[in-house]
C-alpha cells in the first residue's frame, strides 16, 4: 500500500489585526472539506483543539458580516514533506466554545472563489452585439472575475466553447450562472482557480493517477445512475476536474447486481460482470475529505471521491496557473 502513514498539516488563519496564525502539530485539528465542479462554493469546516485565550481572541467573525475578508489555507498529508494544499478560502465565521475539558476554535470557509459565485453582471457593461462569439463573451466576463475578485485562470479549454449570439443582448445576473448558461454548465472555481471542461475534458497534472486497494481503497464503489463514489485513506494529492483510473477488484453490494436476489445463483457473475463495466477512467467531480490530525487523539481520515466515467475517449487540458 502507498506510504499513509505520519499524518501532518500546517494552517495558515488571518487574525482580527490582519496577521497570520500558523498552527501545526501538537495542535489536533479535526476537519471537513467538501470541494466539486458543480459551479457552487467549496466549503470547509476547521476545529483546532485549544488555542490559548489570546489567540482565540483573534479568531473571531461573525457569520453574516461581509463586510471584510479574513484568508485560511490549509495543507495536509503526510510526513514533512507531502503536504499539498486542500483548501484555500475566506472564513465566513470564526468562533471558540468549551467541549467537556477542551477548548475548540472553529473555522467555517468557502472557497477563495467563493464570493464571485454571487457576483452579479451589470448589464450596461456586458452588452454584446448580434454575432459576437460566444467564446468572447465568456472571456470577458471570466477576466471581470479575475480583476474584481482575485482568482485566477484554471484550466480552461477554449476550443469548447463554439457559436454565436443570435442577437444583441446585455447580460444581467450571476456572473458564474451565465457562463454555464452561455456554454450549458462546465465552468467551476476551486481553490481561487476558474476552470471550464466539457464532457471528456480533464485537467492533467495530479500526482494520483489510479485508485485500487493498494493506494487506499476502501470498501467497494458505490453506484449510483451517473455517478460512483469510493472511499480512500486519506488522499489529498486528488484534485478536482483530474482523470484517474478506478481498479476495484472487490464485489459490489448485492443491491448494485444486475439480475437475481442476494441468494440467487447469478448475483455473483452479474456483480463480476458490473464490476467490469466500472473499472476505468473518470473524471474527479468531486473529492471530500473528513477526519482527524492529531497527536494524542486517534481518529479516522478518509477522502471520498465522485467520479464521471469517461464516454467515447478524454482531453487533457492544461491548468494556466
Amino acid at each position: 500500500m502507498a506510504n499513509k502513514f505520519g499524518r501532518n498539516y500546517q494552517l495558515s488563519v488571518e487574525k482580527l489585526d490582519g496577521t497570520f496564525a500558523q498552527f501545526s502539530l501538537p495542535y489536533t485539528m479535526e476537519f471537513s472539506i467538501q470541494r466539486t465542479d458543480w459551479g457552487s462554493q467549496n466549503t470547509a469546516e476547521i476545529r483546532i483543539h485549544n488555542l490559548n485565550l489570546q489567540t482565540r481572541g483573534q479568531l473571531r467573525k461573525d457569520e453574516w458580516d461581509v463586510s471584510y475578508l479574513k484568508y485560511i489555507q490549509l495543507y495536509a498529508g503526510y510526513g514533512p514533506s507531502n503536504l499539498p494544499m486542500v483548501f484555500k478560502g475566506n472564513i465566513l465565521v470564526a468562533e471558540s466554545e468549551r467541549e467537556s475539558v477542551d477548548f475548540i476554535t472553529t473555522l467555517r470557509g468557502i472557497d477563495n472563489g467563493g464570493f464571485s459565485t454571487t457576483a452579479y453582471l451589470n448589464g450596461s457593461q456586458f452588452q454584446f452585439g448580434e454575432g459576437t462569439p460566444f467564446l468572447n463573451i465568456c472571456m470577458t466576463i471570466a477576466n471581470s472575475l479575475v480583476e474584481t475578485y482575485g482568482i485566477t485562470m484554471g484550466a480552461i479549454n477554449t476550443a469548447g466553447i463554439t457559436g454565436v449570439l443570435n442577437k444583441e443582448k446585455a447580460f444581467v445576473g450571476s456572473a458564474l450562472k451565465t457562463l454555464n448558461d452561455i456554454t450549458n454548465g462546465g465552468w467551476f472555481i476551486d481553490s481561487g482557480r476558474l476552470n471550464y471542461l466539457t464532457a471528456n475534458d480533464y485537467i492533467i497534472g495530479s500526482a494520483v493517477t489510479q485508485i485500487n486497494s493498494d493506494t487506499g481503497l476502501l470498501g467497494t464503489p458505490r453506484v449510483q445512475n451517473t455517478y460512483v463514489y469510493v472511499d480512500v485513506l486519506f488522499e489529498p494529492n486528488i484534485v478536482v476536474g483530474q482523470q484517474i483510473t478506478l481498479v476495484s477488484t472487490e464485489s459490489t453490494s448485492s443491491k448494485h447486481s444486475i439480475s437475481g436476489g442476494p441468494n440467487s445463483s447469478s448475483t455473483q457473475a452479474n456483480t463480476n460482470l458490473f464490476n467490469s463495466n466500472i473499472n476505468g477512467q473518470y473524471r474527479v467531480t468531486s473529492v471530500s475529505h473528513k477526519g482527524i490530525i492529531s497527536e494524542a487523539i486517534n481518529g479516522q481520515c478518509v477522502t471520498t471521491v465522485g467520479m464521471l466515467k469517461f464516454i467515447g475517449g478524454s482531453n487533457p487540458v492544461v491548468s494556466q496557473t
